[in-house]
């Protein structure tokens, strides 16, 4: 189990469908990630509240128990929740919902995913000199 633990590379993967969230799961662990999944936003919260600390998640929005949306405005009403990175996977909403990140469509495109995933885990580029 990795409660209290940070992993360099951990991605919380919240989303209700078993099958699709064991695939993401598999997808990342071959693209070099650490991976913990999570069936809905409670189960997600009582993950990160009891330690762990993924570098992003991956965030389903309609979800039996706790949906994405409500599980968004938890994490940033939780200031040790709050500035981890957000990457949103819906069918339903794609570009901006107030109070939720971009996000990219399902059925998922593995390059873009991995590409998003990149790109929200890379250090900002300073540009000062």
């Amino acid at each position: 189990m990795l409660t209290g633990k940070s992993v360099a590379d951990l991605v919380l993967v919240v989303e209700d469908e078993a099958a699709a969230r064991a695939g993401m799961e598999q997808l990342l662990r071959g693209a070099g990630y650490d991976a913990v999944g999570a069936p809905n936003g409670q189960a997600a919260l009582d993950l990160l509240r009891s330690g762990i600390r993924p570098r992003a998640i991956l965030l389903d929005l309609m979800m039996p128990v706790m949906d994405g949306w409500a599980f968004r405005r938890e994490q940033l009403r939780d200031p040790q929740l709050a500035h981890i990175p957000v990457i949103v996977l819906s069918a339903l909403h794609h570009g901006w919902v107030e109070g939720i990140p971009p996000t990219l469509p399902k059925p998922i495109d593995v390059r873009q995913l991995l590409d998003e995933l990149h790109d929200v885990l890379s250090p900002p580029i300073s540009g000062g000199r």
